[in-house]
């Protein structure tokens, strides 16, 4: 329904130039947008997206964007779409009331799948975000990334540069937080000189200690809040730092098909190709549209290995917490009855979020 609505906006008759070039390219651009809503009719989404990003090249209007952004969102392009749902309402002009409702309703549905950094840092420096620039602090907005590890770097305006290192899931928002570094503290002034004290006589030597006596207990040790069988926690511990690496890895493969499915949509746009390759098409063509339709399929597994890894580090880390939490700890007299605990291990489950909430008295 949503396509339907914005035909008749995509391909006004007063917007196409009229010289043969433009005739040519709003001939071309009005084709690759028919392919791009057959195919999303058909739910050919990664088809359809393509050619909507050819439609787009040929002839940016404003009306072809909202096509696009659903169709990255339906392909799990997140961060694509979110984009695209933003430029459209920036350039759009005297969109309803209803096309306003339906584009912030994509938008809500690729935040609930992205995430935000919000960077504190001193005004005037600049941001980059994964190596690309993205403002001057301060920044009016959070930044908007796809889940996983980022790399924000400020340079200050004094040209300190600063990096960190930044991990977001699923509609959460992480603060990276940058701090002038202080400048030097001045040396403090002596103290004056003060009089040697004058000497006193020796104490006297104390008495020998008491023996205790044999039927008194010996002291206790002080118990601590770390569990007596620690091998729990190192395997949980383990299981987190593996599978964050494994994310990490995933995240950065994904990253790469999607820049190499990204590259192969492009050049099937300058060739003026179009995917599936018909059989009259050229060898070219068709290794072209083969190495397109095979980043997709990594990026697929790619997301895939990398949602699975999350999922394994979350529940080795929340299962360590409440092993941490319920376990006996050391240094407790062994015919010592357990501490009374009232533990509570209750699902909790939100519009972009899952887990458990673990509470406990002690």
């Amino acid at each position: 329904m949503l396509l339907a609505t914005f035909v008749p906006v995509a391909l006004p008759a007063p917007v196409w130039a009229q010289s043969a070039s433009d005739e040519a390219s709003k001939n071309l651009a009005r084709a690759r947008f028919k392919e791009g809503v057959a195919y999303f009719d058909k739910g050919q989404f990664e088809q359809a997206r393509a050619a909507f990003l050819q439609a787009y090249t040929l002839k940016k209007h404003p009306a072809i964007l909202v096509n696009l952004a659903w169709s990255c969102l339906r392909t799990s392009h997140f961060l694509e779409a979110h984009r695209y749902f933003e430029q459209f309402l920036t350039e759009a002009k005297d969109i309803s009331a209803a096309q306003r409702t339906d584009v912030n309703d994509g938008l809500s549905q690729t935040d609930a799948r992205l995430g935000r950094i919000e960077v504190a840092a001193a005004a005037g420096s600049d941001v980059s975000v994964d190596g690309g620039h993205v403002g001057t602090a301060p920044l009016p907005e959070p930044v908007t990334v796809d889940v996983g590890a980022h790399t924000v770097k400020v340079l200050t305006p004094d040209g300190t540069t600063s990096t960190q290192s930044v991990s977001v899931l699923a509609g959460e928002k992480q603060v990276a937080r940058f701090t002038l570094s202080s400048r030097a503290a001045s040396p403090a002034p002596e103290p004056a000189a003060t009089p040697a004290p004058a000497a006193t006589p020796a104490p006297a030597p104390a008495p020998a200690a008491t023996p205790a006596s044999a039927s008194e207990p010996p002291p206790e040790h002080p118990s601590t809040f770390l569990p007596e069988n620690m091998v729990p926690v190192y395997i949980g511990g383990g299981l987190v730092v593996v599978s964050a690496a494994v994310a990490i890895g995933a995240f950065a493969a994904k990253q790469s098909a999607q820049n190499n499915a990204t590259t192969q949509a492009n050049l099937i746009t300058s060739n003026n190709d179009t995917c599936p390759a018909p059989s009259t098409a050229t060898s070219a063509q068709m290794t072209a549209c083969t190495n397109f339709a095979n980043d997709n399929n990594l990026w697929n597994q790619d997301a895939t290995l990398a949602n699975v890894a999350i999922g394994v580090g979350v529940a080795a880390l929340v299962g360590t917490a409440v092993y941490w939490i319920v376990a006996k700890k050391q240094g407790g007299s062994a015919g010592d009855a357990p501490t009374a605990m009232d533990t509570k291990i209750v699902p909790v489950v939100g519009p972009s979020f899952g887990g458990l909430s673990v509470s406990t008295t002690f």
